[in-house]
């Protein structure tokens, strides 16, 4: 641990392209190299083109499967090799250019790998939900209030779907994310498992930045991936968010905001291959409460989803 103080159509709606919750999925390419690889603009191409671009770009890529990593330490070991941010060739818009280069960042970069790699360790290499929240909750974390999943998430209306059965009851809260996060390893092909990450030139990135209440979209998203792959190669057009029923002691991010300071934030991207053989970028958003300088979780999302995938929801 860092030392710091089922496949339905409808669900389609809630995960992806989630505008609506906050997440700024969508980056615009600015520096036009799409067109000098596939002969056309990217916003020219067709979702179906994008995603055969994409996913063709992606196999270029150097891949180390996750089961010949052992255990958790494995991971952290692995995850400190790889090559980030500009080392790694990927861009960012919003980045803290002052920030980055300090001793501060290189801790704080160390420790978001750290939570990065247990995050990877414990959702997706071990099938145990109670080590899972345990890890949560020994990171400070405690279970969302219900109504904030049941009205925000629908948690109630997708049980009763995806398990065909009625919703048991709030008192069963825990046990319904228990069953959840264990459907999420089982779903199609595994399809939300990541059984590989990649690395090499655009792989993947960490980069630091600056939000406030009055310019809450100023995270450091990805501008470009290097190696000739466009920005939106590696951040697409389409978004999947996993149900994060998580919140910390001081509330929720948004709580945090309205607090009126700038707050430090980060994003750690990495492409990654899932159970279904396919390779996708995997985007984590953090956030530095200022009392205390601890990083937080803030959102975990997957880019670039090709038109046609729905493996259904992941809970973290």
């Amino acid at each position: 641990m860092p030392s710091q103080s089922h496949a339905l159509p409808r669900l389609l709606l809630v995960f992806l392209i989630a505008i609506g919750i906050g997440v700024p999925f969508i980056v615009w390419q600015r520096a036009g190299n799409a067109a000098a690889i596939t002969g056309r603009p990217w916003d020219e191409l067709s979702k179906a083109e994008q995603d055969e671009f994409s996913q063709k770009s992606y196999q270029e890529l150097q891949e180390t499967p996750v089961s010949s990593l052992g255990d958790l330490e494995g991971v952290r070991s692995h995850m400190s090799r790889i090559r980030w941010g500009v080392e790694g060739g990927v861009r960012a818009f919003n980045v803290d250019r002052q920030f980055e280069g300090t001793s501060a960042a290189a801790i704080d970069r160390q420790i978001l790998i750290e939570l990065a790699s247990e995050l990877i360790y414990y959702r997706y290499m071990q099938s145990d939900v109670e080590a899972y929240k345990r890890w949560r909750r020994d990171l400070g974390y405690a279970l969302k209030p219900t109504d904030r999943l049941l009205k925000v998430w629908s948690v109630a209306q997708d049980y009763e779907t995806v398990f065909e059965e009625q919703y048991p009851g709030d008192e069963h809260f825990e046990q319904v994310f228990d069953r959840f996060w264990a459907h999420g390893l089982s779903g199609i092909n595994k399809a939300n498992r990541v059984l590989g990450l990649c690395e090499g030139p655009g792989a993947a990135y960490i980069a630091f930045g600056k939000v406030s209440q009055n310019r809450p979209g100023d995270w450091p998203f990805p501008e470009s991936a290097g190696a000739g792959r466009p920005g939106p190669v590696w951040v697409g057009t389409s978004a999947s968010t996993h149900r994060d029923w998580w919140t910390a002691p001081h509330g929720e991010f948004a709580d945090v905001l309205r607090g009126g300071q700038i707050i430090r934030v980060a994003c750690l991207g990495i492409v990654v291959r899932y159970g279904d053989g396919i390779r996708l970028p995997m985007l984590l958003q953090f956030y530095q409460y200022p009392a205390g300088g601890q990083w937080w979780f803030r959102h975990f999302v997957v880019q670039n989803v090709p038109l046609n995938r729905n493996p259904g929801p992941t809970e973290f």
